[in-house]
């Protein structure tokens, strides 16, 4: 707006699909066009202010950056901020879109599992053949612990556990050598460590809460939300007998709708048996809990599900604005 008027407003554009992320840009200086001025006194409704520029330098313009990380496809129409003073400026929109029709993500390698049936502190996990920079890796370690034990690998972030067992990520740069040594932060114990590499560029989506029972039948993952199309659904679960913390097969039938990948060993003591199912037809929602069937009520077991997208979709930003 070259003439000085109020509330800044950006011509509207069309959203092409979802997971977009849209950038309102705004700049404005006082009614004489002399002095930078704050663009708006409220961002635009649905938006949220990322960086707001210096007012009162003489011949600088004021900037305003907001985006809208959940912008539904389609149009948008004009996105209007609030400034009910009179100045001059400037408002335009970008629509930042994910890579189109990428493929559900796949794994390197078969996932495997590797058992320490003895006592030990410390495991040195394999890394999978073939790994290449950009990969996901994950571990889920499971053994034993009192009342309950948790792992840590360097290099690799860890997620919430509630029993016995953990998922430990990271991403393959080329700097994460031939073995990964986990630790088990409760002590010496045996552990079984399954190791699942996901072929780049992919990333988390979400990890769901984990979640146990004791003396429980029907393991049962935590529900979560997938944010997009074409993503891969893992379904972790681990088991012993609650009588002597012995591995035990975690279901009889697995989810519905998922297919088995691995199944770990049964029968060391204080060592819990894994699975392994994935769902490479997930939509996007909320997927509500999701049961393996075993009628059994003298295991303990847990369970948790990770949702992994092909591709990071835009946003969060890499660096502040």
């Amino acid at each position: 707006s070259g003439v000085p008027s109020t509330n800044p407003s950006a011509t509207g554009l069309t959203v092409a699909g979802a997971n977009e992320l849209l950038l309102w840009f705004g700049s404005a200086d006082n009614s004489s066009g002399s002095t930078g001025a704050a663009v708006a006194t409220s961002v635009p409704s649905g938006l949220t202010s990322r960086v707001a520029g210096t007012a009162g330098t003489s011949l600088r313009p004021t900037a305003l950056l907001c985006d809208n990380t959940t912008v539904a496809a389609g149009a948008t129409g004009s996105v209007a901020a609030t400034n009910a003073t009179s100045n001059i400026w400037q408002a335009q929109m970008v629509a930042i879109k994910p890579v189109a029709a990428l493929p559900v993500p796949t794994y390197r390698a078969a996932p495997a599992v590797q058992d320490f049936a003895s006592y030990a502190t410390t495991y040195s996990v394999t890394k999978a053949a073939g790994v290449v920079a950009g990969d996901l890796i994950l571990l889920w370690c499971t053994g034993a612990g009192y009342p309950s034990t948790s792992y840590t690998c360097p290099g690799f972030a860890a997620y919430a556990a509630t029993f016995n067992a953990q998922i430990l990520s990271r991403t393959a740069d080329g700097t994460e050598g031939s073995t990964f040594t986990v630790t088990n932060v409760a002590g010496s114990h045996p552990a079984e460590i399954t190791q699942v590499v996901i072929a780049g560029p992919c990333s988390i989506d979400v990890v769901g809460a984990s979640n146990k029972g004791l003396t429980a039948a029907n393991p049962t993952a935590t529900g979560l939300t997938v944010a997009g199309p074409n993503e891969l659904l893992l379904w972790f679960g681990a088991a012993e007998t609650d009588s002597g913390g012995i591995g035990v097969a975690v279901a009889t039938t697995i989810p519905s709708g998922f297919t088995q990948r691995l199944a770990g060993t049964t029968g060391t003591t204080s060592m819990l048996t894994a699975l392994l199912c994935d769902n490479t037809a997930v939509a996007p929602g909320a997927t509500g809990s999701v049961a393996a069937t075993n009628a059994s009520t003298a295991n303990d077991w847990t369970a948790q599900m990770v949702a992994i997208q092909p591709l990071a979709r835009p946003g969060p930003y890499r660096g502040t604005p």
